[in-house]
């Protein structure tokens, strides 16, 4: 942020263009509210959106209300959510499958030969102080708490954009207030019925909200190997975050310090290497993905679906004689194939071209047909589990491998 401060003063030094800065801020702001004015600014946007993304049509008024609500009051509604679609059952359940994939990322770690004993025991304690959050904040489920919240907010009748700024300012002086108070490890940075998780490196900490524990992806009473296969090798890839090129420079900590000795982390740079050749070499309209910026999320998406499979493998075999190890009747699949076939469906998406091409230059992520074949080609799960032929296309000779 201080050198971006700097590049700017430069520029309006050098350049005397100022207007131009003044322009940008004031467009990002209106851009940024257009969702919160009348019908007629919106559609303004369609022709953008639907070029860029696809999205030829507006949200209907019932979605667009969930939206703004949850963005307004997240927790609020976050508990109206939780108490009708995720039960306690169900937190103890997603609880389970953390632990497991938990214990299985350090029994496959015990095993990796390229990482040193001293950088081993450094990731240990790293794996052991990474902080679960599951479903939802505690409070919320406290009315009292919960109140004092959202304390001091009033709304005016049939006056939503004035609403809408004041509770903009309203959050952004809560967030100032913070920033002289220390820092609550207990806070977290998504919603409840947020659909998506994160691993966060200066917290060091696993987040997964009730949204994203939620069919397809997860339920307490579906088979293991979908729930394995889908949300498992979402919680993988979370746990690898803290292993990955950037969350390895932090430590259990989280401070950005060096743990590895110079041979594991010159063994983990020369590993990286074929992801990132793998991953560049794949093309979509012949434009080549970026497998230097997707390296974070492929490795993770790598570990991920290793740890989860091993954890659904013990988890089978102390469940033998239960239902969770018979096939699903009329489905000509075996359970270990259901397992991968729940991981592709987890990322399965309809998405126009120049979405793709958009994506291929900004997102982290590799697009989700490669986040799905990328990942199965370096598994000799998945080649055994499908009868692949070696050396071909989905079971190549050269697989790369992390954690």
């Amino acid at each position: 942020m201080l050198q971006l401060s700097k590049i700017l003063t430069n520029y309006l030094i050098t350049q005397n263009k100022s207007h131009i800065i003044i322009d940008h801020m004031l467009f990002s702001f209106v851009y940024n509210k257009v969702l919160h004015l009348s019908s007629i600014f919106e559609k303004a946007l369609l022709p953008l959106k639907k070029e860029v993304f696809g999205i030829d049509s507006i949200l209907e008024r019932w979605e667009y209300c969930i939206r703004q609500t949850d963005d307004a009051f997240g927790y609020g509604l976050g508990a109206l959510y939780t108490r009708a679609v995720f039960d306690e059952a169900s937190r103890l359940k997603a609880n389970e499958l953390v632990k497991n994939i938990r214990l299985s990322f350090e029994e496959n770690l015990n095993n990796l030969q390229w990482i040193d004993e001293q950088s081993k025991n450094e990731a240990k304690k790293k794996l052991e102080k990474i902080n679960e959050k599951i479903g939802y904040p505690d409070f919320i489920k406290n009315q009292t708490k919960l109140n004092e919240r959202y304390a001091g907010y009033s709304m005016i009748e049939n006056e939503y954009f004035y609403n809408t700024i004041k509770v903009i300012n309203r959050e952004h002086k809560r967030k100032i207030f913070k920033y002289r108070q220390k820092v609550d490890p207990t806070a977290w940075r998504m919603t409840p019925r947020t659909v998506n998780a994160y691993y966060s490196p200066p917290s060091n900490e696993i987040v997964f909200p009730a949204g994203i524990l939620q069919p397809p992806l997860f339920h307490k009473d579906l088979p293991l190997a979908i729930n394995y296969g889908a949300i498992g090798t979402i919680i993988g890839h979370e746990i690898t975050h803290g292993f990955d090129n950037q969350g390895r420079q932090f430590d259990g900590d989280g401070n950005m310090r060096s743990w590895w000795t110079n041979i594991s982390l010159n063994n983990f740079q020369d590993r990286t290497k074929c992801f990132m050749k793998q991953y560049s070499n794949f093309t979509i309209d012949g434009q080549h993905e970026n497998g230097q910026r997707t390296l974070g999320e492929n490795i993770a998406d790598n570990g991920g679906i290793k740890i989860s499979y091993f954890a659904y493998q013990k988890h089978k075999q102390s469940t033998l004689n239960s239902d969770n190890d018979f096939c699903l009747p009329g489905l000509n699949y075996n359970n270990d194939q259901l397992f991968f076939i729940s991981f592709a469906h987890t990322w399965c998406n309809i998405q126009t071209l120049n979405s793709m091409h958009h994506d291929l230059i900004n997102d982290p992520h590799s697009p989700p047909p490669f986040r799905i074949i990328g990942t199965v080609q370096n598994s000799d799960e998945f080649s055994k589990a499908f009868s692949c032929r070696s050396k071909t296309t989905m079971n190549p000779s050269n697989k790369c491998q992390l954690w």
